[in-house]
């Protein structure tokens, strides 16, 4: 009894073992999962800086820290994670948040806060403040902008609180030429910045770029502006035609050529002289071609379908007297029988499109009239024949009785 209570009792922590080992095992694959990064927040001078809050981003999470007296905090982000770590404070500021690609465990993040400073900057031309001109900060050494926003009705536009630093200021406003500045922000800083109002010309190229049309085209062009027409042109015969417009200007464009879908697009100019291409294209339709306009009954007719750039049109559908005879072949060519006497439409479809009825004239054969025609050549002769059933007869009679005479004269003398 006590041999078997023993065996029992190691099994029992045999089997005990292998679940806690497995625990264990388990744990450390999450354990491996996470891993712990340090965060250090100091200024351009190398001191810390306590109670920065961070907010920490990755793809499908965040955590938060807050730094203690000597600049650190530590936060538990996933194994290999990218990080977006974005800061905030009392006294301090940071224009863009610090990145982290790949985390990992007791990696050190070390990142600089700023003292605080604003910008005010003031757009003007020769005649005075510019208003919706856009500001855009760039502190030097950084790829991204710090502040943007648009002059108001006095043509100032001031920055939220941004790094003190050196600065460039662009100033973008359509119509006039773009214009950069450096300034330095410490405190309440402000600077005037002036703008000039420039024109480039614009050479405007119109072309059916199908390979089966006609290339450069004359077309009309409308350029707008929010509306309003600016200029109206038509391109020459060579599809050049040169406008004058502002540089720096988003422009809407119509482009309509007769027998072409009209063309409405977009226009951007920059600060250079420059051309713009436009491409249309004809009007989907599509056109048949009767091989005669009287056909003997009962014959074949022999019609061809071709597109808007005259291309064969394959698959389209035949119709005689609006009854389906037939469809066209990959030449876009079919034959169709004209079953009756007298005048018959025949015309085609092809997906959304109709071709215009064809007159065609169904006619009897007859002896009298050779005047039908078929895919067969009709009933006419080319053999020099009368028309009475004896091919040339009468020219051979004709040449009997003249060598009768000659000989007849020979015997006389």
């Amino acid at each position: 009894m006590t041999r078997t209570m023993l065996v029992a009792a190691a099994v029992a922590l045999v089997v005990l073992a292998g679940v806690g080992g497995t625990a264990i095992a388990d744990a450390g694959a999450a354990q491996d999962d996470v891993v712990t990064i340090e965060l250090s927040v100091t200024t351009p001078q190398g001191e810390a800086i306590g109670n920065a809050e961070a907010t920490i981003e990755w793809d499908g999470g965040s955590t938060n820290a807050t730094t203690t007296s000597n600049g650190r905090a530590f936060a538990d982000v996933p194994n290999g994670a990218d990080l977006a770590i974005t800061l905030a404070h009392e006294e301090y500021v940071k224009n863009v948040p610090h990145t982290v690609s790949g985390a990992a465990s007791g990696q050190v993040v070390e990142t600089t806060m700023y003292q605080p400073a604003t910008g005010e900057i003031e757009v003007v031309d020769s005649d005075g403040p510019v208003e919706d001109a856009t500001v855009r900060f760039r502190k030097q050494g950084q790829s991204s902008f710090a502040a943007r926003g648009d002059t108001g009705s006095s043509g100032v536009f001031a920055s939220p609180e941004i790094e003190a630093g050196t600065y460039t200021v662009i100033v973008r406003e359509p119509g006039y030429y773009d214009a950069s500045q450096t300034v330095q922000l410490d405190g309440a800083s402000n600077a005037t910045v002036q703008i000039e109002q420039g024109e480039v010309t614009i050479d405007l190229l119109t072309q059916d770029p199908t390979p089966e049309g006609p290339g450069l085209v004359s077309a009309d062009v409308d350029v707008t502006q929010d509306g309003d027409r600016v200029v109206s042109v038509t391109t020459n015969d060579d599809g050049h035609r040169s406008v004058v417009l502002d540089v720096n200007r988003d422009y809407d464009v119509t482009v309509s050529k007769e027998g072409y879908l009209e063309l409405t697009t977009s226009l951007q100019t920059g600060e250079s002289d420059a051309q713009a291409t436009f491409n249309v294209t004809r009007v989907p339709s599509i056109s048949l071609t009767a091989g005669n306009e009287r056909v003997v009954v009962g014959e074949n007719l022999r019609v061809e379908v071709t597109d808007e750039y005259d291309r064969p049109v394959e698959g389209a559908t035949v119709f005689v007297g609006g009854e389906q005879a037939g469809q066209t072949d990959a030449n876009g060519v079919a034959r169709v029988e004209i079953p009756s006497e007298g005048d018959v439409e025949v015309s085609a479809e092809f997906e959304d499109r109709t071709t215009d009825p064809a007159n065609v004239t169904g006619v009897e054969p007859s002896s009298s009239d050779d005047g039908g025609a078929s895919d067969d050549g009709g009933n006419e002769s080319d053999d020099g024949g009368t028309g009475n059933g004896s091919p040339g007869f009468g020219l051979v009679a004709g040449l009997l009785g003249a060598l009768a005479a000659v000989a007849a004269l020979a015997r006389r003398y």
